[in-house]
């Protein structure tokens, strides 16, 4: 067996998994959009005009504030734990392109979640309401909608798969709730205060050392031609 403490193999792993993880993060939304054409096709207007801000919002973040602890533990654990579950979730319960729906509510919903918290400690610590209460509208709208959305399509379902999906959303709130607490912007997946303690670093996103612009024009043309692309999708295989 590899023994992938050796420093060599450990930034090899790391290196992959930055990329596998930012790669997932940055395509769950719009693949969650396509999700939601095939699982309830009469629900993704409101789906669409609900987390449009949300979504932006999302991909700007992870564009701009994406890191990977180097603590691999941390590392393993961030990456694999909610993706996982969800798969669980998925198979059990509905099947393919519920992972995607449930994904993209699992990841832009757990960071609403995070910078409403966030966003309520910092505004009661300084007295500040305007702010978190904008952030309220667009991130809680998207966790109403989406929710009911998502509530929707698994009541059908065992009350025990939806177990599953219910620990994805607890994990990912919980990350970036923390995130979003301590005051810093920066998105430090994995567990940054574990990894500093042992001596860990950050990784950058790929867009820090890749063609970055290139990829971020890439993923705002996706996002703004989202509507249109599902309306083609609609049009041709209705």
């Amino acid at each position: 067996m590899p023994d992938f403490t050796a420093p060599d193999r450990k930034r090899k792993l790391l290196a992959a998994l930055v990329r596998l993880h930012f790669a997932y993060l940055v395509t769950v939304p719009l693949l969650g959009l396509v999700g939601w054409w095939f699982v309830r096709r009469d629900s993704l207007p409101l789906m669409l005009i609900c987390g449009f801000a949300a979504i932006a919002a999302y991909y700007s973040l992870q564009a701009e504030r994406y890191h990977l602890t180097e603590h691999l533990p941390s590392a393993l654990w961030v990456v694999f734990s909610s993706p996982l579950l969800l798969v669980v979730s998925s198979l059990l319960g509905g099947g393919f392109w519920f992972f995607y729906v449930e994904a993209a509510f699992v990841e832009v919903g757990g960071m609403c979640a995070g910078i409403i918290v966030g966003a309520t400690v910092k505004g009661l610590k300084e007295r500040e309401y305007f702010f978190p209460a904008v952030l309220y509208v667009f991130m809680g709208g998207f966790l109403l909608s989406w929710g009911w959305g998502v509530f929707r399509v698994h009541r059908d379902f065992e009350w025990y798969d939806n177990l599953w999906l219910l620990a994805a959303l607890v994990n990912e709130v919980y990350g970036y709730s923390r995130m979003f607490v301590s005051g810093d912007i920066d998105l430090e997946y994995g567990h940054g205060r574990r990894a500093r303690a042992s001596g860990a670093g950050l990784l950058p996103s790929p867009l820090k050392y890749d063609d970055g612009a290139s990829l971020i024009g890439a993923f705002a043309v996706l996002v703004v031609l989202s509507p249109f692309l599902l309306g083609l999708l609609n049009y041709f295989f209705k």
